[in-house]
């Protein structure tokens, strides 16, 4: 049987004393809102995208683990525009169930709108989680940008 996982994006995970996991604001999209007249925006995801991550090694040993981000526009084998590396040592020979919170590092998304009177962009991506290089789960994130009358900016300060 091949290595399986658990990927999900979240808020942030906490863990309690007793080392549970508490996963807050699970999330496979974000919205952001921008100016009614806006031909280009930006956000910028400045606390990076937390993850839930959990999965049980193969084997003793060194440990790679990857989280990488994909535009669902390109093919499969460009490569991703984020990506966060991890090295860990598995001791134990019947290797324990590994869970954890990953925080990629901070990034930024950009568009510019090329069709007139569109007041909605959609940018899907997937976020993959990789160990020992072996694709072993996947969730999808989508940015979603949504031109909207200047007075509604404010109301869910998403804008950026």
């Amino acid at each position: 049987m091949g290595l399986s996982a658990a990927l999900i994006l979240c808020d942030r995970v906490y863990t309690t004393a007793q080392g549970q996991h508490v996963i807050a604001g699970t999330k496979s999209s974000f919205s952001v809102r921008v100016p009614a007249a806006a031909t280009r925006a930006r956000h910028r995801f400045a606390g990076g995208l937390s993850c839930y991550v959990r999965f049980r090694p193969e084997r003793a040993g060194e440990t790679v683990v990857a989280l990488r981000m994909k535009d669902e526009r390109r093919e499969v084998w460009d490569e991703s525009w984020l990506a966060t590396n991890m090295r860990m040592s598995v001791a134990e020979e019947v290797p324990q169930l590994i869970e954890m919170s990953v925080v990629t590092a901070p990034f930024a998304v950009d568009v510019s709108w090329s069709q007139p009177g569109a007041d909605r962009l959609v940018l899907h991506n997937t976020v993959e989680l990789e160990v020992d290089g072996q694709l072993v789960a996947s969730a999808p994130f989508d940015v979603v940008f949504q031109r909207v009358a200047s007075g509604d900016i404010a109301a869910d300060g998403a804008s950026g």
